[in-house]
């Protein structure tokens, strides 16, 4: 029985011969990119962050203004009904209802801050979606071919 052992090789021989400097050169010039783009997207994600942190915030303070004006209803009715309870207008009533005028327009006005804030808010929110579709586009540079 005759055993055969047929090794086929193929070379590719390039036209011209890469050099270990362009090999070198390469990976440098791709590293440079690599770099760029690592630094590019450290920005947009701390851009990112910065917005999702000011969106945060603006919602804690909106939180907390929308709290103090239901607390303000809630003292606002409660001054309506002792009022209302009142059979005859004191001096202390006059005063009250005069108190009671100022400070519904004290409220109107923290409503209406409220308001803006909340429109605010959607302006940053919207910037945070922008920033997170900016990352998002972001592509990586190709690596170098032989």
């Amino acid at each position: 029985m005759r055993i055969f052992n047929i090794v086929i090789t193929w070379q590719r021989t390039p036209a011209s011969p890469i050099t270990l400097e362009q090999v070198m050169t390469a990976i440098s010039d791709f590293a440079a990119k690599q770099e760029a783009f690592n630094a590019a997207i450290g920005a947009d994600i701390d851009a990112l962050v910065a917005a999702n942190t000011a969106v945060a915030a603006d919602t804690d303070a909106i939180s907390s203004s929308i709290a103090g004006i239901a607390t303000d209803i809630v003292n606002l009715n409660a001054t309506i009904a002792a009022l209302q309870s009142s059979t005859a207008i004191t001096p202390a009533d006059q005063a009250a209802l005069n108190n009671l005028a100022a400070t519904g327009d004290a409220l109107r006005a923290k409503a209406d801050a409220a308001a803006a804030n909340v429109a605010a808010l959607k302006d940053k929110a919207d910037a945070a979606t922008a920033a997170a579709a900016a990352l998002d586009a972001q592509t990586p540079p190709a690596a170098p071919a032989a």
